[in-house]
């Protein structure tokens, strides 16, 4: 199928300026959404899109801010993972999630949630104390939740991962 648009040419200059393929945008935007909606999945978005790796899917997701609804009950098994971790967590290559910084003299050099002063162990002795993501949201404010959500989403998907070892 083929669709077509019909943009009047001020308001697609306005929107080519913007930056990026119009068409593309468009796409994104709609596939995006119906995502949200329940009405595409997964292999849904890599053939519209193009896409060949989970993670670039899961890259689009956030960049478009749709994240996945999580209840007490999709968290419990991941927070039983994570409590696997232990101190494991904090000695985890943190730096390759984007969602997080080390800064030299912030927080002591520690992990933190990016452009905060909020550390990734944190938030993994909140959810093992029983916390849920909103509680944590609730009591430290200013926390982004698309970045709280990545953080686990990382630790879970590191979990998956066999060890590597220090030559």
């Amino acid at each position: 199928m083929n669709l077509t648009v019909e943009i009047p040419d001020d308001v697609a200059s306005r929107l080519t300026a913007a930056g990026g393929d119009l068409s593309r945008r468009a796409l994104e935007a709609l596939v995006a959404d119906e995502y949200r909606h329940g009405r595409l999945n997964k292999p849904d978005l890599r053939r519209l899109l193009g896409f060949q790796t989970s993670d670039q899917i899961d890259t689009f997701l956030r960049d478009h801010e749709v994240w996945i609804d999580y209840s007490m009950e999709d968290l419990e098994p991941e927070c039983a993972g994570l409590q696997r971790l232990g101190a494991v967590a904090t000695t985890m290559d943190w730096s390759h999630c984007p969602a997080v910084e080390s800064v030299p003299g912030k927080v002591s050099g520690a992990w933190v949630l990016k452009d905060t002063r909020m550390p990734v162990s944190a938030i993994f002795e909140n959810l093992e104390a029983g916390a849920s993501i909103d509680d944590i949201l609730e009591w430290f404010h200013g926390l982004d939740k698309g970045q709280v959500q990545e953080v686990i989403e990382f630790a879970a998907r590191s979990l998956d991962k066999p060890p590597t070892y220090a030559a």
